[in-house]
């Protein structure tokens, strides 16, 4: 091995390349080694987060969708109880028309009763 050491060590000098240049090489061909891998898993983080992204996407435009429907089917909900509460303010119109018809009545023939009554103790009286 020392032969080979000695002999790759002829080869760099008379390359006119020194140890301290190949050693700097080796160093900065690491130091890119260790930047396109810490690169190569940011790009895996942001593609991870970017699916993160996308799935939260996806379930939030799902329950809108499923809120979208809900907000339907209340307005479908708040117009039949309108139309029952219309219904309803009819009804006790009515209610109350033929309440009032019927007190009348009452006291058209508490009146008439009084007055066959008044005819009657006269009729006595006289």
């Amino acid at each position: 091995q020392n032969a080979f050491k000695h002999d790759t060590r002829l080869k760099h000098i008379s390359c006119g390349m020194s140890y301290d240049y190949v050693g700097n090489q080796r160093t900065q061909l690491l130091s890119d080694i260790e930047e396109r891998e810490e690169t190569r898993k940011r790009l895996y983080d942001t593609y991870r987060l970017a699916n993160e992204n996308e799935e939260i996407v996806r379930t939030t435009a799902v329950k809108v969708e499923e809120q979208g429907e809900q907000i339907v089917h209340m307005r479908d909900d708040i117009d039949n109880i309108d139309t029952q509460l219309s219904q309803s303010r009819r009804i006790l119109s009515d209610m109350t028309r033929r309440a009032v018809t019927n007190k009348i009545l009452l006291s058209v023939v508490i009146v008439l009763l009084l007055g066959v009554l008044g005819v009657e103790l006269w009729w006595k009286l006289k």
